[in-house]
């Protein structure tokens, strides 16, 4: 278990930022200093529950999302006190993909749905008939995918839906603190809508979805304030009413800033609810594999990486199955030697995005006998989704100059030392690990004190205190045979080409193909 790195309310430098961090579980806030410390007992907390159903919904009401931010800055209020006064600006890190359809008066017309809704599969499917899938991922550097607004939008306007305008969390969130609805170019560029190379929305999915740009959300300039909180928000919070809130920045952004990885020599590997590694590069992204994603983060920066939807709630979900509590299993898996339990899995209980984003991907373990342990499996699923980074990781070698360093994220993987480890060997290369807390809400912080300087400073200012990781050579090796039977397992499920479009799968698969040599050639 990390330590949270904080300093006391007299010693914390001022200007001060809140921080608002809504993440796909809960949804946090704290104060942090000028240096990006969290200021010791300023903190608050609250989770909250998707609705799930068996069509593969994944949704919450967004009125009551909303209801219960306005309560986690009750609480920030509440644990804050006096300091307050010292804070200036908000930031705001808020999961990327939500949406929304509102009617001509704003109202809210469906639920919000989340990036792990399904439903619009059969969309995705006819959008990728009718549009060139390679094209599109190069434009917009998303996948034509049910986690983004193309097919989800399609999806909902099929189903009767009428909307006049489509927006997402974020663009609420903005208009409760400031009156100002807008949305980031981090935010817009994870709908999967964006042009990219244009930083606009997309000509030809406009075309195809019937959209004009009037019915999407404005983006805005993320370095410059929205405002301070409405006359509702001021007698609410008195406390806040002199803050400046920025707009909302994209989670992926804020945990690369929080992490301090803001270069292309580092990535983040981040655990939550899902998974990613990430790395920020001071340019467009050149080239885009099949399999990962590029998104705008500003004018000059991009956001290059591979998402899962494998992470904490694969885990979570597994323990719930085995009526077993994590710990329990943790501890018992602990005395396992790697990929010694005879199993290979495909961890995609949730679905999948990278590297295949099969849209109908579902998890599949063999091996299976009398003799598996609970603790087998788990071990076996923290394996499973450790050679899933690995495959990104081997896609992110295709594009970058050489391998970046690894930082810990996340706290499903912050607070697992068991996966810490196993993720260390099988990438071959040492994790360091912050103690930081919240990665995304110090990066959403460091974002609204220092504005577009935060993606470039580098050294320059206080960072979290770190430990490392240790890879172990000889494990490395050893789970090497684990990866193959998972790579072969998943060819048999879904066919060599590894993707939703054979040729763009079949891209994929042939640079994992060629980044392994190379990495199995130097080791």
């Amino acid at each position: 278990m990390t330590e949270r790195d904080s300093v006391t309310r007299r010693r914390a430098e001022r200007p001060l930022a809140v921080s608002l961090d809504v993440g796909s579980s809960s949804v946090r806030a704290g104060l942090y200093d000028r240096l990006g410390r969290e200021v010791a007992g300023c903190w608050a907390q609250l989770p909250y529950q998707m609705q799930l159903t068996d069509d593969g919904g994944v949704s919450v009401d967004a009125e009551l999302l909303l209801d219960i931010v306005d309560e986690l800055l009750d609480g920030l209020v509440a644990s804050s006190g006096d300091v307050l006064g010292d804070a200036r600006v908000g930031g705001i890190s808020c999961f990327l993909h939500s949406l929304v359809g509102l009617d001509p008066g704003g109202r809210l017309v469906t639920p919000m749905l989340g990036w792990l809704d399904a439903r619009s599969a059969p969309s995705a499917r006819v959008l990728r008939d009718r549009l060139d899938p390679q094209q599109v991922h190069e434009r917009t550097g998303c996948a034509i995918h049910p986690s983004y607004w193309p097919a989800k939008i399609h999806h909902l306007e099929g189903a009767g839906t009428t909307s006049v305008r489509w927006v997402g969390l974020p663009d609420l969130l903005a208009q409760r603190l400031t009156g100002v609805p807008a949305t980031t170019l981090s935010h817009a560029s994870a709908t999967g809508l964006l042009d990219r190379t244009r930083d606009d929305w997309d000509d030809a999915l406009l075309q195809l979805l019937g959209l004009e740009p009037r019915m999407l959300p404005e983006v805005v300039a993320d370095d410059v304030p929205l405002g301070r909180l409405p006359e509702r928000g001021r007698a609410r919070w008195p406390a806040l009413a002199q803050v400046e809130w920025y707009p909302p920045w994209g989670d992926a952004l804020c945990d690369n800033v929080g992490a301090g990885c803001t270069s292309r020599e580092e990535a983040v590997v981040m655990v939550g609810t899902s998974a990613a590694m990430r790395v920020l590069i001071p340019e467009r992204a050149p080239r885009v594999p099949f399999g990962l994603f590029a998104f705008r983060v500003d004018p000059r920066h991009d956001l290059i990486g591979g998402q899962l939807n494998e992470g904490g709630a694969a885990v979570r979900a597994l323990s719930r199955l085995l009526a077993r509590s994590p710990r329990e299993l943790e501890e018992a898996a602990a005395g396992y030697e790697p990929d010694d339990h005879g199993l290979t899995v495909l961890p995609f209980v949730a679905g999948e995005r990278a590297i295949g984003y099969h849209d109908a991907a579902s998890g599949t373990i063999t091996g299976l006998s009398l003799r598996t342990h609970p603790a087998a499996l788990h071990r076996a699923v923290l394996e499973a989704i450790a050679y899933r980074f690995a495959a990104v990781d081997d896609l992110l070698a295709t594009v970058l100059p050489a391998r970046p360093r690894l930082r810990a994220s996340g706290a499903a993987l912050t607070a697992s030392p068991l996966w810490l480890q196993v993720l260390a060997d099988v990438l071959g290369r040492d994790i360091a690990i912050g103690q930081a807390g919240e990665a995304s809400a110090r990066g959403a912080a460091l974002l609204a004190l220092n504005g577009a300087a935060a993606l470039d400073m580098g050294e320059r200012r206080a960072r979290p205190s770190l430990r490392v990781v240790h890879a172990d050579p000889d494990r490395h090796s050893r789970y090497g045979e684990g990866r193959r039977r998972q790579e072969a397992l998943y060819s048999a499920m879904f066919g060599s080409g590894g993707g939703p479009a054979d040729g763009a799968g079949q891209a994929a698969a042939g640079s994992v193909s060629s980044a392994r040599s190379r990495t199995d050639h130097a080791t």
